[in-house]
């Protein structure tokens, strides 16, 4: 085997190497963005503890209700997570919090999504605000 032999046989193998790096660098990439979403999981379990909170509002003397809403507090965790298993498993993704993110707006939102996973709204959160408001301070 003669230099020049030698020598294509190198650049060949490089350039090969090359575009093999390149596509992986790329595969790599592209795939970790469509992997990824996120959610605003402490708004949206805000949303559902005041909601939960304000439905005891003139409901003193219910305890059937207030049960069922201490019950629905202390489940609230577990439904959070199965909210977020459910979401990850229909669209394929692992998620991130909001909150981990320090500027972009390239990966997909879920939260909204998360609001009917918990059967909230940040309508409803925004009204139970108002009402606890109202309640406590008199305004």
């Amino acid at each position: 085997m003669n230099d020049k032999t030698l020598l294509t046989i190198t650049a060949g193998l490089a350039a090969a190497a090359l575009i093999m790096a390149t596509y992986a660098t790329v595969q790599v990439s592209t795939n970790t963005q469509e992997q990824l979403a996120v959610v605003d999981a402490k708004g949206v379990l805000e949303a559902k503890k005041l909601v939960l909170l304000a439905s005891l509002r003139g409901r003193d003397r219910d305890m059937a209700h207030l049960e069922k809403t201490i019950e629905a507090s202390q489940k609230l965790p577990a439904t959070l997570d199965a909210a977020l298993t459910t979401l990850a498993q229909r669209h394929g993704v692992t998620l991130i919090d909001k909150a981990a993110l320090v500027k972009g707006t390239a990966l997909p939102d879920l939260t909204e999504e998360l609001y009917r996973e918990m059967q909230v709204s940040q309508e409803e959160a925004a009204g139970a605000r108002m009402a606890i408001s109202r309640t406590t301070f008199g305004k």
